[in-house]
């Protein structure tokens, strides 16, 4: 029988119906059973390779048979040594392992016939007694030893292959050698397959220090025979025999009957179906701690049983000292945060899932950390510590917090992340407005708020910090930035914040840079790695705006052009350069009649900051009670309280309304551009037909008579335009030699089907042959179409119209041909009116304001303004509003009811008169 760790010794006594050792009760004295023992030597040792966890192979392994397995699997016996690894079992089915076993055996011992022998027996009574059912009377000695691989594997990683590679690499271990500083001596390609390994050891010898990754194994396992000692002296019982007492005397204590070999397999099976049905436990268990605090974060269970329920997960932790005192703490969600710990303390930290009546799973592996130990007691004063001081004389100096930029593949969109990365909840906040409204200044300040920066703190902390070049009318900030502000120990928020700067609308650079802007926030929002959903959206506006010119009011609706109508809850105003009074840009934003939430006054929602105070000079205020710079102070600090306070209570949005609105505004715009071109191309054959029309009437009689008579009219002709500036895109079709996409944000040619132009099938809805993607290219030039006067005959306008080479018209016939061509521009120009409808109709459903620069009047009202107050760089900006208000126009008839039709009536023909009317009125616009 295997000894599985047992304290066995000869001459002892065993009840094999508990499968016990019967302690201090012998047949024989201590010192005759010292004597007259026979011994002999048994050196031997084998490697195996246990590829099966099932509970058959495991015993096989261990030599554990039908009636001491049936005590082992109901929990009578309890093993020790090696024999623990018969316990051990996979944590996750996405885990392959492989077991490697060794065992080495030194000598036998057994009792002989003077202790065996009819009357040797020095205590007879015991047989009366019936303690026992059979005596140890031979032990073999030696060791064993398991090391468990294993090793992690995707979803998609099939298990035998990786299992494959684990045993190829386990039966090199007895080969394996290992150079200088324990590095292994084997080739790259093996180095890298082995450092996916873990490793656990169950054994009977006494190690310094378990093994946990396949080097340490090989170094274990090279130093195993010298561990048992000379002579084998350190070796324990591995096997043990036993005689049955009834051997030596018929009065004893016997066993009735063995157990069923059948029975004990069939409750192997059970209790394997029950493990297969157990939900194991938590899996990658991380920990990140601070002085006093630890966030703990793991993830589901990968196997839960059929009908079995989780319902929430009991977080276990104590502080390592004599002995563990857990504390507990339940949550339903897969991470938690445990505050008041104390610094430089070791803390160990397990999680189980709580499955009602079902059970609980089992414990992840216990995880022990140590927390820090805080060299400053502020976090302001621990950031500026980390911090580089900027330059300038600037009293009290500034500090560049230090942020670290984060991997983000968005063109002009930027991320930086502050801290580690922290379970507690998140709120994300877009804070936009026009330029010089003092944005970053206001991000700065509730970054200095929350970390608790003080006024007569002798430094200040900067987040936002843009070189100072560029003139007040431009915009500072460049490009839309991301800030995540992850919470740690300090923060005067319960939460982490992430703050999405957005570059100044409104600047000397015009409304194509606002577009430009526009689609920043279109690509972060649709990325993977952007943003998705959000709490509030914060228009900054400065308090003494008492009416808000066309080109602010502008601004608000630019901004609110962008955002679906779900977000109108989640707009706050953020008022700047406030004082004590009601800011007077609040009754000029209610006077816009913009869509936001109101308070019980009826004013819009707001917070009133005045950031004067966060970089002057403090030192003349050192101990005076009642100076202006800290009255401003506090009162930023009591906003700043109450805004993120109210922050924390707002319902977070989703951005998909959002994102469907700046989908559906891409659209309509690249409709709007392949519908210029198009009606200039109609108009120009309209007037080609006209000029011919009038040329055929008065040469009619020569023209009939001499086919070769010429004259001259003007036609149309496509003329390449080359692009000035470097990095535009635009998408040329090859075939119609026509624009359809300028600019285009999609470079490569092979991903043309990208483009906005191209509908889900891959056509394109704007050139006149509803070409395929594919013969649309990036090209440096775009395609202008140009009046030309040209020279032709009869004959040559003739060739051109027939529709076979031999078919000869007349020329009535000729100008029909040319009407039919009109014709058939008239219906692609429908096509595009009918899908720019479309997309009007549906962003007046989801969108929280029309974008300003669909509405001609509003433009008109803007070139105005930049007349009157001819600003340097007014002239381009007039003509870039000029070319907004030419799309505009066309936006504006389109909207209009009786030519905006429904999907259904949009795939029907068109009839005649309806079309004249839709083009006249596009004409005429």
């Amino acid at each position: 029988m295997p000894a599985l760790g047992r304290p066995f010794t000869l001459g002892m006594l065993y009840d094999c119906r508990e499968d016990s050792i019967v302690p201090g009760i012998t047949l024989w004295d201590l010192d005759h059973l010292r004597t007259d023992t026979a011994t002999q030597v048994k050196p031997d040792s084998e490697l195996e390779i246990v590829a099966s966890e099932s509970i058959e192979d495991k015993s096989s392994a261990l030599n554990v048979e039908a009636a001491l397995k049936a005590g082992f699997l109901c929990g009578l016996v309890e093993v020790d040594g090696s024999a623990k690894y018969l316990n051990d079992q996979k944590s996750s089915k996405y885990q392959a392992r492989v077991t490697l076993k060794y065992k080495a055996t030194t000598r036998f011992e057994e009792l002989t016939m003077k202790h065996l022998g009819r009357g040797n027996v020095k205590h007879p009574d015991v047989f009366d007694k019936g303690l026992a059912t059979h005596v140890v009377t031979g032990i073999l000695y030696g060791a064993q030893a398991f090391f468990v691989f294993d090793c992690e594997m995707s979803k998609s990683e099939n298990e035998q292959d990786v299992q494959g590679d684990l045993q190829l690499m386990i039966k090199k271990i007895p080969s394996l050698s290992i150079e200088g500083k324990g590095a292994l001596k084997m080739s790259d390609e093996d180095k890298a397959k082995v450092e996916k390994f873990s490793c656990k050891f169950y054994g009977d010898f006494n190690l310094e220090k378990s093994p946990v990754t396949f080097a340490d194994a090989v170094e274990v396992y090279q130093t195993l025979p010298k561990l048992l000692g000379d002579h084998g002296n350190r070796s324990v019982p591995v096997k043990v025999w036993l005689l049955p007492l009834t051997a030596l005397d018929s009065a004893a204590a016997r066993l009735v009957r063995e157990i069923s070999v059948r029975l004990v397999k069939e409750c192997q099976h059970v209790l394997e179906d029950f493990h297969d049905l157990e939900l194991s436990a938590p899996r990658h268990l991380q920990v990140v701690v601070s002085s006093s605090e630890m966030s703990i974060k793991w993830q589901k269970p990968d196997t839960v049983g059929e009908n079995v329920a989780l319902l929430g997960y009991v977080v276990e932790f104590a502080r390592c000292e004599e002995s563990l005192e857990w504390n507990q703490k339940y949550t339903v969600v897969q991470s938690m945060d445990i505050t008041g710990l104390q610094p430089g303390a070791t803390y160990a930290v397990r999680v189980h899932c709580d499955c009602g009546l079902s059970g609980r799973s089992k414990d992840t592996d216990i995880l022990r950390v140590v927390t820090t130990r805080r060299e400053f007691e502020r976090l302001a004063e621990h950031l500026v510590h980390n911090s580089k001081k900027l330059k300038g004389g600037s009293f009290p100096p500034q500090y560049k917090l230090p942020v670290v930029k984060e991997e983000l593949d968005i063109d002009g969109c930027r991320m930086f992340s502050l801290g580690k990365e922290s379970t507690r909840h998140n709120r994300t906040v877009m804070v936009m407005g026009a330029t010089g409204s003092g944005k970053s200044t206001l991000i700065n300040a509730i970054v200095n708020y929350i970390a608790g920066v003080e006024f007569k703190d002798n430094f200040r902390l900067k987040l936002v910090h843009e070189e100072t070049f560029k003139s007040q009318a431009e915009s500072q900030t460049s490009e839309v930035t991301v800030y995540k502000l992850y919470h740690q120990e300090g923060f005067q928020i319960p939460f982490s914040l992430t703050l999405v700067d957005t570059p100044g609308f409104g600047d000397s650079r015009g409304v194509q840079r606002d577009e430009e802007i526009t689609e920043q926030i279109r690509k972060l929002f649709n990325s993977s790695d952007g943003v998705s959903q959000i709490d509030a959206v914060c228009f900054v506006v400065q308090a003494a705006l008492a009416r808000l010119t066309h080109t602010q009011r502008y601004v608000f609706d630019s901004v609110l052009s962008i955002f679906g109508k779900d977000v109108a809850e989640n707009i706050l105003m953020l008022v700047t350069f406030a004082d004590g009074q009601q800011p007077p840009v609040l009754a000029a934003i209610n006077a816009a009649r913009f869509p936001y939430p109101k308070n019980e006054l009826g004013l819009p929602v707001h917070f009133k900051f005045n950031n004067s105070v966060l970089f002057s000079d403090n030192r003349e205020a050192q101990g005076e009670d009642d100076n202006f710079e800290k009255m401003f102070w506090r009162m930023g600090t009591k906003s700043m309280r109450k805004f993120l306070t109210e922050l924390n209570k707002m319902e977070t949005k989703s951005l998909q309304m959002t994102k469907e609105v700046l989908k559906e505004r891409r659209q309509l715009e690249t409709a709007v551009e392949g519908l210029q071109p198009q009606v200039k191309a109609g108009l120009a054959k309209l007037q080609e037909i006209r000029a011919t029309t009038e040329q055929i009437k008065d040469h009619e009689a020569a023209m009939t008579s001499n086919e070769n008579h010429v004259i001259e009219i003007e036609v149309t002709k496509p003329v390449q335009v080359p692009l000035n500036n470097k990095g535009e895109y635009l998408t040329n079709c090859q075939a119609c030699h026509v624009t359809c996409h300028y600019p285009c944000a999609i470079k490569e040619d092979n991903r043309k089907d990208k483009c906005n132009a191209m509908d889900r099938s891959g056509k394109c809805t704007v050139c006149p042959g509803y070409c395929h993607w594919s013969v649309h290219l990036n090209q440096p030039y775009k395609w202008e179409y140009v009046a030309v006067k040209q020279k032709q005959t009869i004959g040559e306008m003739k060739e051109k119209y027939s529709r076979a080479k031999e078919e000869k018209i007349s020329v009535q016939q000729l100008i029909q041909r040319q009407e039919e061509e009109v014709d058939r521009l008239q219906d692609m120009v429908v096509s595009l009116i009918d899908q720019s409808a479309h997309s009007l109709t549906r962003l007046s459903e989801i969108a929280l304001r029309p974008n300003p620069l669909s509405a001609p009047d509003y433009i008109q009202m803007m070139i105005d303004g930049e007349k009157s107050q001819a600003q340097p760089g007014y002239k381009q900006r007039i003509q870039a509003l000029q070319a907004m208000k030419d799309k505009a126009t066309i936006i504006s008839q389109v909207s209009k009811k009786d030519i905006v039709r429904t999907a259904e009536e949009s795939r029907e023909q068109l009839q005649p008169e309806k079309k004249k009317k839709l083009w006249t009125r596009i004409f005429q616009s």
